[in-house]
């Protein structure tokens, strides 16, 4: 179920980058699983990458 809550968005942007990097799950599979369009979870995995190279 998707959610716009701060622990639960960090929850399931760490869940998407850790799929997609460490396991090369598509993003519309994590969409789907995780209850929120493909866009949120690409724009999550985005911003968690801006955020590592700072």
């Amino acid at each position: 179920m998707g959610g716009r809550r701060r622990k639960v968005s960090r929850a399931r942007a760490s869940i998407a980058y850790h799929l997609s990097f460490e396991l090369g799950t598509p993003a519309a599979e994590i969409a789907r699983q995780l209850g929120v369009c493909t866009s949120a979870i690409i724009k999550a995995i985005q911003n968690l990458e801006s955020i590592k190279n700072k």
